[in-house]
This record gives structure tokens, C-alpha cells and sequence, in this order.
């Protein structure tokens, strides 16, 4: 990871915590669902993209990366095969649980959301070789890079409209891969990026900035509807090209936002950003103990259309990270 702190992609991904939160709770049937949902994953993958480095020594990157991806990943997917059997009763035979436990078909039941750490794990060690492959027989940077994207971006379109599935979910791979590059990509141009879209969107000023978030915005969600429900985890993109665009663009937004001064000092969505992995790995199992307490009290509070219920139900389960999740996270050494 980049040693240098750039304090927006704190905000960044701290908002990025939140989104992933609210669009996991929010009622299935939601508009807003929909939108969160076109983005607030790719919105990871172009942030670890953005701070990828790659580092001479192979061995001990993939070191650092079982540590810091797959251990979190067997452990949560241990403690949640676990709350699953203790909570909700389920249980299933040896075989079925094992290619859960490892991810053998891409899918883990009774923890969904770890999908994000395989792929993650597959995506830079597949970036790191590359780089390898780049600095070892010296290929032009700015050339081998856009042409890796374009072959990712084949290989993607190939493996979508053949429906092609494989083991351990290698299928969501390239897709990941591919935002994650336009990441890297976009931090080793930021520079003249940032010239070049300050100058010719004039976004120093302040009122042709905010219209331009509010109608791209607007754009983004309208667009997002159009396109359906989407699911990264399950290569589930409607128009893959739609999909594209709309992930980009939410990306784009609330990369402006995170960057704008008065975010700079948000302590609230930077604790979030700390947060991001342990929420991440951990909502299942609160999510459980919340269908548990609603089974016993018959008070019904998930998956509700009531907009004041699913409000409070986030806003509790955000209270509770902020608060007590960030203590337990802070005692977890591989979390830290």
C-alpha cells in the first residue's frame, strides 16, 4: 500500500462503509437499493487499485495479502458458519459446508459479503505479476497498462454474455481487476487529470461544481434504474456496458465530494473508513442476531417498507459500529 496519506480516499471509503450498509438493510424492493448497488462495490476495488504498489519481493507480498485478505476470510466465515447453526438453525452436511467454507463455487451462504476478500486476494496477486512481468522485460508503462485493461475488458465481456462460471469464483475476477486498474490508472495520471478536469469542467468553482454532482447525480440514478439490479458477487450486470458507466460515475461523484475541504476534518467517516473491513466481515452475523431477536419477539424490523423502521434499524446498526464495533475491531491484531 502507498506510504503517503491522502486523506479523501479516507472519506472515500468511509462513505463507501456506509453505502455498503444502508443498500444491505434498506428494503429489497428500493429504488435507492438499486442505485447503492450499481456502485458501492467497484467503489472499493478502484480505491485499492488507487493504492496499489507493487513490491519487488513476490513471496512476501502474497504474505502480507493471506494475512491481511484470507485470514479475516476463514476465520469470519468460521465464527459465521458458527452464529448460522447457534441462530437460525441451519445446518448442512460435510460436503456441502466445506465448499462453502473455502469458496469452492464462489458463493458462501451463511456470509455473502466475504466474497469481497477472495476476489480482493485474486486481484492483487494478478496485478502484482503484472507489474513483475512489466518492470522485468521493461514494457512502456503507459502503453502495457492500457493494454492490459483492454484485454481484461475482453475477458470480461467474454465471461459475462458466455456465462462462464469457474471454481472459487474466478469468474468475478476480471471484472474486479478491471476497476481496480482504472484506479491505478487514475493515480498514476491524477496530476494532469486533475488540470485537465478542473480546466475544462471548471471545477474551482464552487456553483458549476455542485450542478455538475447534482445533475451527474441525477444522470446516475436515472440510468442505475434503468439498468436493474445489479450484484458483483454473483456477475449479475444487466447491460454490461450500462453497468460500466453507472459504477464510473457514482465513483467519480463521491470522489469530488470526499475531496471537497469540508470533508477533509469528517472524523466520523474516517473512523468508518477504519471500520470498512470489519463491517464488512461482520454484518451477516449482526444481521442474524437481528432476524433471531425478531423471530423470538415477533416484531418485525428487517426488510421493512416502512421508511421510518429501516432508518432506525440503520442508523442503530451504524451506532453500533461507530461505537462498539470500533472497539472490538481495535482488540482483532489481523484487522489492524
Amino acid at each position: 500500500m502507498v506510504k503517503e496519506k491522502e486523506d479523501w480516499l479516507d472519506i472515500f471509503r468511509g462513505i463507501g462503509a456506509i453505502l455498503v450498509i444502508v443498500g444491505h438493510l434498506i428494503y429489497s424492493a428500493s429504488n435507492l437499493k438499486i442505485y447503492i448497488f450499481s456502485f458501492h462495490m467497484p467503489l472499493f476495488f478502484f480505491a485499492a487499485g488507487y493504492l496499489f504498489k507493487y513490491e519487488n519481493n513476490i513471496k512476501n507480498f502474497i504474505i502480507k495479502k493471506i494475512k491481511k485478505l484470507l485470514v479475516p476470510y476463514f476465520v469470519f466465515a468460521f465464527i459465521s458458519f458458527l452464529t448460522t447453526f447457534f441462530l437460525q438453525k441451519i445446518i448442512f452436511d460435510l460436503k456441502t459446508t466445506l465448499k462453502y467454507y473455502f469458496f469452492v463455487n464462489g458463493y458462501i451462504y451463511y456470509n455473502t459479503t466475504l466474497w469481497f476478500l477472495i476476489i480482493m486476494f485474486f486481484v492483487t496477486i494478478i496485478f502484482q505479476i503484472y507489474l513483475h512481468l512489466e518492470q522485468k522485460y521493461n514494457f512502456n508503462k503507459k502503453t502495457s497498462i492500457w493494454i492490459f485493461m483492454i484485454c481484461v475488458l475482453i475477458v470480461c465481456v467474454i465471461f459475462y454474455y458466455k456465462k462462464i462460471k469457474l471454481l472459487f469464483g474466478i469468474e468475478i475476477v476480471p471484472h474486479a481487476l478491471l476497476i481496480a486498474g482504472i484506479g491505478y490508472i487514475y493515480k498514476s495520471n491524477k496530476k494532469i487529470l486533475k488540470q485537465n478536469l478542473e480546466t475544462k469542467l471548471k471545477l474551482k468553482n464552487h456553483k458549476i461544481k455542485y450542478l455538475l454532482i447534482s445533475l451527474l447525480f441525477i444522470g446516475s440514478y436515472y440510468l442505475a434504474l434503468k439498468n436493474g439490479r445489479i450484484n458483483m458477487s454473483t456477475c449479475q450486470f444487466q447491460n454490461y456496458f450500462l453497468y460500466l458507466l453507472v459504477a464510473f460515475l457514482g465513483i467519480f461523484i463521491y470522489s469530488i465530494i470526499a475531496k471537497e475541504k469540508i470533508m477533509a476534518n469528517n472524523n466520523v467517516l474516517k473512523r468508518f473508513n477504519e471500520l470498512s473491513l470489519f463491517m464488512l466481515c461482520t454484518q451477516r452475523i449482526l444481521f442474524q442476531f437481528y432476524w433471531y431477536i425478531q423471530e423470538k419477539t415477533n416484531i418485525i424490523f428487517m426488510n421493512q417498507q416502512n421508511l421510518l423502521i429501516n432508518g432506525l434499524v440503520i442508523i442503530l446498526t451504524l451506532l453500533l459500529y461507530y461505537f462498539l464495533g470500533y472497539k472490538i475491531k481495535k482488540k482483532i491484531s489481523f484487522l489492524n
